[in-house]
């Protein structure tokens, strides 16, 4: 296993001393012979120019982001922006890391990212297609009996397509 695929691994488990506990959202397999090094060094290109997202409002929130919905004034359509409500060096690195492999998974069950880049503050950020919809979770308390929960199953096996294409390339969910 190569020092990055280790490294990785390290991170994914939360067992990293250097980045502390709990994991990343994403990470090689430790079998991957292609580990994908990721760094904050992938968005060093100048900041974003804020003026190019209309805020449109909050769309979404969780313990660690949030996810706002925008429009992206260059390329003229609404999308998603999630950023992080955390900040330092290591969440900002595990942010960008779960982005960057994100970006590269080409899959129709898997949101994809449109751009990586930080605010003039510093703080990271990734645009994505806006999905909207309910949640699997919420489709399945709304379907009491067996025939309403088999009728979920096409949805349940596109997300088990989707985490096997991931296992594919090498990545694991967490």
């Amino acid at each position: 296993m190569t020092a990055q695929a280790k490294n990785d691994r390290e991170i994914a488990e939360g067992n990293s001393a250097k980045h502390g506990p709990g994991g990343t959202a994403l990470a090689p397999t430790e079998t991957s012979d292609e580990p994908w090094p990721v760094s904050v060094g992938a968005i060093d290109q100048p900041p974003i120019d804020p003026a190019r997202y209309q805020l449109i409002g909050e769309f979404a929130r969780g313990g660690l982001g949030r996810i706002m919905k925008v429009r992206d004034l260059r390329i003229g359509r609404i999308v998603a922006i999630k950023e992080m409500l955390r900040t330092g060096e290591v969440p900002h690195a595990r942010f960008v890391r779960e982005a960057t492999i994100t970006a590269r998974l080409e899959h129709p069950a898997i949101v994809p990212v449109h751009d990586i880049g930080r605010w003039r503050s510093g703080e990271p950020f990734y645009s994505m297609k806006l999905i909207s919809g309910r949640s699997l979770q919420d489709l399945i308390s709304d379907a009491p009996d067996l025939d309403g929960r088999l009728a979920l199953l096409p949805n349940v096996i596109a997300v088990a397509d989707a985490i096997a294409y991931a296992h594919s390339q090498g990545i694991i969910h967490r």
